[in-house]
């Protein structure tokens, strides 16, 4: 299971958030990274299908977008992994089954972009 340390962020604008304290991020007990401080973040990105209600800065979101942001950018892990990293932490943030599915298949038919040191 993935756990986080406490996620304090600034939200920056419409676009980004910035990481105020450093937040580690456990699996199954081992750590896994550290967001660190001053990490800048675009949120979570939604499809075009859907719903308006799954916004880019959402609370119960926020940890696995941040995680999953922070993965993409280290790439020290193979994409599929960091998907799967993404669907476990949203998961264990108490997000439905059904909207973790939506999202992890979002963000595995994604194509990489700059902001993901693609």
């Amino acid at each position: 299971m993935i756990q986080f340390g406490p996620v304090h962020v600034r939200i920056m604008d419409r676009k980004w958030q910035e990481v105020v304290e450093p937040c580690p991020v456990t699996l199954n007990g081992y750590p896994l990274c550290i967001i660190e401080a001053g990490y800048r973040s675009d949120g979570l990105s939604r499809r075009w299908w859907m719903p308006s209600k799954w916004g880019r800065f959402v609370e119960r979101y926020r940890a696995a977008a941040l995680l999953h942001d922070r993965l993409l950018d280290a790439a020290e892990h193979p994409k599929w992994v960091i998907d799967w990293l993404f669907m476990g932490a949203l998961r264990a943030s108490g997000v439905s089954a059904l909207e973790a599915g939506l999202f992890w298949l979002a963000v595995r038919t994604r194509r990489p972009g700059k902001a993901f040191g693609a």
